[in-house]
């Protein structure tokens, strides 16, 4: 098992692409996790130390700005890279 500076927390709703992502992170010996919710993954930051979050930017039930605040709210923010297929530049940018 990979000590708490190689775990990676993934919140994305599409399990095909969180097991992609993965999959490539763990060729690198990270541990990966996997929440498909917002509520998941920030149970997830709570519980669990992690040295980075990837969240997709749109969840189904909410987007990676609303994670943000709330880990804000709970002093457990961890540093995070956000994905988006977003066509938008104001979403990407």
């Amino acid at each position: 098992m990979a000590d708490t500076n190689r775990k990676i927390l993934i919140i994305e709703d599409d399990e095909i692409l969180a097991e992609l992502l993965k999959k490539k992170i763990e060729t690198a010996d990270y541990e990966v996790k996997i929440a498909l919710t917002g509520e998941e993954g920030i149970e997830l930051v709570k519980n669990n130390p992690h040295s980075i979050g990837i969240f997709d930017y749109q969840l189904a039930n909410c987007t990676a700005e609303d994670i943000i605040e709330n880990l804000k709210v709970d002093n457990a923010l961890i540093p995070f890279l956000i994905l988006t297929g977003q066509g938008s530049e104001d979403i990407a940018v």
